[in-house]
């Protein structure tokens, strides 16, 4: 059998060649961290070794073509002609007598029906969106033999899918930090590609948010796929402490979104002390119904304390509002009577434009000192912060409710405390930084 010069980088080499007892391998990564070239030699090792028949599963088939192009075949290029095969049509590589298969995801009929020894998914974060592909297609193909392995590599896309669902490369994940039997994974940066200069890697971070940057540099799962997000300054490690709790010595504030199912609402004290500016989320509500009278009954009864000093703010288009009034009073109108509020505690500014309202979050959300959201108390507005998008116009994508991500309804709560009681300390600091 021919021999050719085939290298790795340590991380490639642990990834293709330790563990060799586990049969799934599970390994989120950074960007360009070097694994398709990796695991092309890896597959040409293994079919010089008559390692057996094996496939190897992309996301589209033109991804295919190009990796046959800048990593297979300047390696098979070593060998004699005669002994190996690239049938672009079928696509399927002959090494020897070893036959490697390639097939795509956005073609997953093609997937289905063989046996496999080692099954590789280049960009699994994308290809295991698909439950059924994993289940009904992956699964069964390492049936045949007791000793197959499944590698599935590629940047991670979310715990959750937009449906609201686990995705299956995170359940993967969890296996193996329950330490699962057969599973063995590892967290890979972009830093472990010792072929990246600092340089190169800076480069790409200037580009990415800090959630972003968490993501697709350091291979961590978010609560949900980043693409475009409305709050793409917040920082799960720097925005949410479970220290953010009630204190009965602090005044209350509330910020509601009025939906006809539910109304949403969050309660956060905003103080300033010799420590500087604080602003804490500790607690949120959600009332289903669009029923005024059930979050009356929930402030009233839960915050009685606070009612003589508190601040409500809101949506705007709450004045006008007709969800549940037999009474044809506004929403805002309501709630003061029924908690009965001072006219100045209700305290709502003009809706800002999506764009206006993101900028104005984002800078709040890099520059003010001490912001917290407490994730046991709040899970929904932290999960709002990550899973809310926008389209390229900077305007939140809220076309389908029954995607949570959709939704937005917490997000709107914090939009309207920011753009309510945090403007001011905005447009000071963006004035001083300007001066300096």
């Amino acid at each position: 059998m021919a021999k050719i010069e085939l290298t790795y980088t340590p991380a490639q080499n642990e990834i293709f060649f330790s563990n060799t007892d586990k049969k799934f391998k599970v390994i989120p990564k950074g960007r360009r961290l070097g694994v398709t070239r990796g695991a092309a030699h890896a597959f040409i090792e293994w079919s010089l070794d008559q390692v057996g028949t094996m496939l190897w599963v992309d996301t589209i088939n033109g991804n295919i073509d190009r990796y046959m192009d800048r990593y297979f075949f300047p390696a098979l290029k070593q060998l004699p002609k005669t002994k190996w095969d690239w049938n672009q049509q079928k696509k399927i590589l002959r090494i020897y007598d070893n036959i490697t298969d390639f097939r795509s995801a956005d073609s997953p009929e093609s997937i289905e029906g063989f046996g496999y020894k080692k099954i590789f998914l280049n960009e699994a974060g994308i290809i295991l969106k698909d439950d059924y592909l994993y289940s009904n297609a992956i699964l069964p193909m390492m049936l045949d033999y007791p000793d197959s392995q499944l590698i599935a590599a590629g940047v991670p896309k979310g715990k959750i899918k937009k449906d609201g669902s686990t995705h299956k490369f995170y359940e993967l994940w969890e296996n193996v930090l329950r330490n699962e039997p057969g599973y063995w994974g590892k967290i890979y940066s972009t830093f472990d590609n010792p072929l990246l200069t600092k340089i190169d890697i800076e480069t790409i971070i200037s580009e990415l948010s800090s959630a972003e940057e968490r993501q697709e540099i350091y291979g961590e799962f978010l609560e949900a796929e980043i693409t475009n997000p409305f709050a793409h300054q917040y920082s799960k490690d720097k925005h949410e402490s479970v220290l953010a709790v009630e204190d009965k010595t602090k005044k209350l504030f509330i910020a509601i979104d009025f939906n006809l199912n539910p109304f949403a609402a969050s309660f956060e004290h905003i103080w300033r002390d010799a420590m500087g500016y604080h602003d804490h989320v500790f607690n949120e509500v959600a009332i289903d119904n669009g029923s005024v009278s059930k979050m009356i009954e929930y402030i009233g009864n839960k915050y009685r304390h606070y009612l003589p000093t508190c601040s409500l703010t809101g949506d705007a288009g709450g004045k006008a509002g007709q969800l549940s009034d037999d009474n044809a009073r506004s929403f805002f109108r309501q709630l003061q009577d029924g908690l009965s509020l001072h006219p100045s505690q209700i305290q709502v500014r003009s809706n800002p434009t999506h764009v206006q309202s993101r900028n104005d979050v984002n800078y709040f959300l890099q520059y003010y000192p001490d912001f917290k959201i407490n994730p046991a108390t709040c899970p929904e507005t932290c999960k709002d912060m990550v899973r809310v998008q926008c389209n390229s116009f900077g305007e939140i994508i809220k076309a389908n409710r029954n995607d949570a991500s959709q939704r937005g309804d917490f997000l709107d709560g914090r939009r309207y405390s920011i753009n309510t009681w945090q403007k001011q300390w905005i447009e000071t600091h963006r004035r001083k930084r300007i001066k300096t």
